[in-house]
């Protein structure tokens, strides 16, 4: 089914649902006849067993009305006082003149109740048409010599045809079966109908007919409506057989249940399938009588099937011409309608090869296939249009891509040689900051010494006033030990003049004065030395201290400014750390150019193999 083209898909599609939908109003439609032809025929079974009850109606009427005309004829004997009464004499010769009218009547019965007719019985006794009692009961039968034959009949109360009409006061049909002079049984059919005066039973006027005629109807209906046809009498006997001649004058429960006999007795209609035959039975009423004789059809049931199936069949057959010729009329109009499709497809192929130069031909019928056809023809245009500037723009990919491969390469180069300048700037500002940091920590340390120094020579300040003082201090004690020696001196030289005076006594004591004045004078001279030193010292201690002093702005100067130094070395030293973060972060974009530059170069170069192919396989399509 894959493999299948378009036009044999839709056949098979729309011949398979055309095939469904068809076979379904064909089956339900040839069924429906075929019940309809079946039960058709069943009716028509149905309908001709009535006509023929109906046929055998109006034949029978004539013996009934005739009958039944005497009979109301001889009513009025009931009453002899009355003026019209006939004679015994008069009633045959009017039987007589009944039968000599009608060639189908066999015979007239009349017999009444003992003296019913003209209470006379006794003067007929043993006379024509009498028996023994008198009794007027006679049976009068043409004389095939031309004449009638009067015969008495005795013992009327112990048969059906007489007592029947007695007892139900109604019309009675019964059939006679009887051998005749050559063996061969005959079968006639009475028609008793009771003579009634004034609601008494007189007697009965009945008329004996021939049963032949029915055998020969059923033959006739046979040959014309091939059904096969039987006749039976209200007490079931066969009295027609178009099936078997053998079982006429037989009952019908010897060849069939005792139901059969049933619907006789009942008077119902039966309509239905017995073995392998359809029959119908229809109640035959025969003038007032209240039993129903029986008219039968039969015919094989395959006989009716087989012409419903033969009308189901050629109702099939027209059906699938039908179909076939539906299928015909349906693939030529799939072939033309699915032949401009076939053209697009091969124009689809066509494109589909690369092949943009064909044109489509004209599609005359303003429907959607001619929709389809500018729709396609207007893409194949427009593939060729894109086609065209992709293909210029594959050329300016592909120049563009080796300009640009170029120009990464020349970017990376240089985005190198910038990391390369980036990280010797960032190496010596490095060494810068260390510098700085270096000559900050100088400058710091040079504060310290500076503020350190500056409270050095204060208190060397402090210390020289304290010497200052301390000089003067020293200078008043060397003045008194200066005055000391003075008077040690004044007081060796009075020793001595007193160790003079004291002559020889006093040498020792001379030489200690003189060893004291000695010292005396050492001690000063020392003082003497001590004061010019001390003032020396005093003198330059002040000259000092007035140095120191006149250096102390310098210091707190020099303080300040190397205070600044150090501030500003900080400052410098976060700006060159700031610069050197922002050397690193240019060194790192500078690396990311580089690497940038590097994958700009390398995606270049796949631009380029890319461009190369997209160019490739751009060229499949030929626009001319």
């Amino acid at each position: 089914m894959k493999n299948l083209s378009l036009q044999i898909k839709l056949a098979i599609i729309l011949g398979f649902c055309i095939l469904v939908f068809t076979l379904i109003i064909i089956g339900r439609d040839a069924i429906h006849l075929r019940e309809k032809y079946i039960s058709s025929a069943k009716q028509e079974a149905l309908d001709k067993a009535s006509l023929l009850s109906n046929s055998l109606s109006i034949i029978l009427d004539k013996p009934i009305i005739a009958a039944r005309t005497m009979s109301d004829a001889i009513s009025i004997i009931g009453n002899p006082d009355k003026k019209g009464v006939i004679s015994r004499e008069d009633l045959m010769l009017m039987t007589s003149t009944v039968l000599s009218k009608d060639k189908d009547f066999i015979g007239i019965v009349a017999a009444f109740e003992p003296n019913a007719f003209d209470d006379q019985d006794m003067l007929y006794k043993n006379t024509l048409g009498h028996e023994s009692s008198g009794r007027f009961s006679t049976y009068i039968t043409p004389d095939p010599a031309g004449g009638f034959n009067y015969e008495p009949v005795a013992n009327i109360m112990s048969d059906d045809w007489y007592m029947q009409p007695k007892q139900t006061l109604n019309e009675y049909a019964i059939e006679h079966i009887y051998k005749n002079e050559k063996g061969k049984y005959v079968g006639i059919i009475g028609f008793e109908t009771p003579i009634i005066n004034n609601g008494k039973f007189l007697g009965v006027i009945g008329i004996d007919y021939s049963i032949d005629f029915m055998q020969k109807l059923a033959k006739q209906w046979k040959e014309k409506s091939k059904y096969d046809v039987s006749i039976s009498s209200a007490k079931g006997i066969y009295v027609a057989n178009t099936v078997d001649t053998n079982r006429i004058f037989k009952n019908v429960t010897d060849f069939f249940s005792q139901d059969q006999l049933n619907y006789i007795e009942e008077g119902n209609i039966f309509a239905g399938r017995i073995n392998d035959f359809w029959h119908v039975y229809v109640p035959l009423k025969i003038g007032k009588s209240d039993e129903f004789w029986q008219v039968r059809l039969r015919m094989p049931y395959e006989e009716i099937v087989h012409q419903a199936n033969m009308t189901l069949i050629s109702q099939l057959i027209i059906g699938m011409v039908g179909l076939v010729i539906i299928i015909l009329i349906i693939m030529y109009v799939i072939r033309k309608f699915l032949q401009p499709l076939k053209t697009l497809v091969e124009f689809s192929e066509s494109i589909s090869q690369g092949e943009l130069y064909h044109k489509l031909p004209v599609y005359k019928n303003n429907d959607e296939i001619r929709n389809l056809y500018n729709s396609i023809y207007k893409m194949k245009e427009d593939i060729r249009a894109i086609l065209t500037e992709i293909f210029k723009v594959v050329d300016v990919i592909a120049d563009t891509s080796n300009k640009l491969s170029v120009s990464g390469q020349k970017i990376a180069q240089s985005s190198n040689e910038q990391a390369v300048s980036i990280e010797e700037v960032s190496s010596t500002m490095e060494e810068m900051q260390a510098n700085i940091n270096h000559n900050t920590d100088n400058a710091k340390t040079t504060e310290k010494i500076s503020i350190k120094s500056q409270k050095g020579i204060l208190k060397v300040k402090e210390d020289t006033q304290e010497a200052t003082q301390s000089s003067d201090l020293i200078n008043e004690k060397i003045t008194i030990i200066s005055e000391i020696a003075r008077q040690t001196n004044i007081l060796a030289l009075n020793a001595a003049v007193e160790a003079a005076r004291a002559g020889t006594h006093g040498k020792g004591f001379a030489v200690v004065a003189a060893e004291i004045r000695k010292l005396a004078e050492r001690s000063k001279l020392a003082a003497e030395e001590i004061i010019s030193l001390s003032a020396s010292g005093r003198e330059l201690a002040s000259k000092a201290g007035e140095s120191l002093l006149s250096i102390v702005p310098d210091i707190e100067k020099t303080a300040n400014l190397v205070q600044q130094i150090t501030t500003a070395g900080v400052e410098q030293n976060l700006g060159a750390e700031q610069i050197n973060n922002e050397i690193q972060q240019l060194n790192q974009i500078a690396q990311q150019n580089a690497s940038t530059s590097q994958e700009l170069a390398f995606t270049s170069e796949e631009m380029i193999a890319q461009a190369e192919r997209l160019n490739k396989l751009v060229s499949y399509f030929k626009l001319e």
